[in-house]
C-alpha cells in the first residue's frame, strides 16, 4: 500500500528523534533505544496494514502527518504498538466516519498509571448477575467493600439487562485499596449516548468500561498519567482491543488485610517487546 510505504519513509526520515524520545521516556541506552524504535515501527507498520486490509475498513483513511502523530505520541507516552503488550487499538475518529486514529486500550491504561507510581494494580472486573446477592458496605475507615456471592453453575450468557452492577478492586502502592463500581442503569444511560450500542451486550467490552472508570479517579490523584485523547468511536475493530485478563486475582468478598507494598518499577526489558524476528504480525 502506497500510503504506508510514505508513511514509513516519513518516520524513518526522522527516526533520530525517536529514538531520542525511546531514550529518555524508558530509560535505556542509545542502543537499546533504536532497537525500541526498530521494533515499534514494524509493529505499527504491520497492524495499520493488516487493519486497512480488512473489507471493513474499505473507507478507512490515513494522512501521512495523522499516521506519523500517532507514532509519535504513542512513543512519547511510554506505551506499545505491540498487538502482545495490548496497549492501543486503532478505530474511527469521532466525527468523521474514516480517519483512522487510536484509542488507549484498559491494559494500557493500567500499565500507564503502573509506570506513574499511581497503582501497584487492579483486581479482575466482577460482574454481578441478577438474582446473584450483591451489596456495598461501608468500613470504619469510611472505604466501601462488596459483598458479593456469585453463581458458578448456570450463569447465563451475558446481557446488559441481566446484569446488576460491576466492580473493581484499585490497589494503591501503600497497599490501601480502593472499589469502584457501575451498576447496569448507569451503563444503560451511557448505553443510550453511545454511537455503538450493541457493544454494551459484549462482557469484555463493559469490563473495560469498569476499568477505566475506576482509573479516572487515579488521574485526579498527585499520580495522574497522560493518555493519548479519547477521540476515536467506541467500536473494537482489531480483536486485541478486549481486556487481555492479565489481572491480579479479583476479591470477590472484601479486599484482605492491607500490606504495606512497595511501587515496583516497569522497565522496558520487562515487557512483551519483541524484536522484528519475533513478530508475529508479517511487515
Amino acid at each position: 500500500m502506497q500510503i504506508i510505504e510514505q508513511l514509513y519513509g516519513q518516520i524513518m526520515s526522522r527516526i533520530a528523534i525517536y529514538e531520542q524520545i525511546a531514550q529518555k521516556t524508558h530509560i535505556v541506552s542509545e542502543d537499546e533505544a533504536k532497537r525500541i524504535v526498530t521494533a515499534e515501527l514494524s509493529n505499527y507498520m504491520s497492524r495499520l496494514k493488516l487493519y486497512l486490509s480488512d473489507p471493513k475498513n474499505a473507507n478507512a483513511q490515513i494522512t501521512i502527518e495523522t499516521g506519523a502523530n500517532i507514532f509519535l505520541e504513542v512513543m512519547q507516552s511510554g506505551l506499545s504498538l505491540s498487538s502482545i503488550a495490548n496497549h492501543i487499538y486503532l478505530s474511527r475518529m469521532k466525527g468523521t466516519g474514516v480517519n483512522i486514529g487510536y484509542k488507549v486500550t484498559a491494559d494500557g491504561e493500567i500499565y500507564l498509571a503502573q509506570k506513574s507510581g499511581a497503582i501497584d494494580h487492579c483486581s479482575e472486573p466482577v460482574l454481578v448477575w441478577r438474582g446473584e446477592q450483591f451489596s456495598i458496605s461501608n468500613t470504619p475507615d469510611g472505604k466501601q467493600v462488596a459483598q458479593h456471592t456469585m453463581f458458578f453453575e448456570g450463569r447465563p450468557k451475558f446481557t446488559l439487562e441481566g446484569m446488576l452492577a460491576g466492580y473493581i478492586y484499585v490497589v494503591y502502592p501503600d497497599g490501601s485499596r480502593e472499589l469502584s463500581w457501575l451498576s447496569s442503569e448507569r451503563l444503560k444511560e451511557l448505553r443510550a449516548k453511545s454511537q455503538n450500542p450493541a457493544m454494551y451486550d459484549d462482557e469484555s467490552f463493559v469490563q473495560t468500561k469498569l476499568i477505566k472508570h475506576a482509573l479516572r479517579k487515579v488521574r485526579k490523584t498527585p499520580f495522574a498519567f497522560s493518555i493519548g485523547a479519547d477521540n476515536t468511536e467506541e467500536a473494537l475493530p482489531e480483536s486485541i482491543a478486549q481486556p487481555s485478563g492479565n489481572y491480579a486475582p479479583a476479591y470477590i468478598v472484601s479486599p484482605p488485610t492491607h500490606q504495606q507494598a512497595q511501587p515496583q518499577s516497569q522497565p522496558y526489558a520487562q515487557q512483551p517487546y519483541p524484536n522484528n524476528s519475533q513478530s508475529n504480525e508479517p511487515f
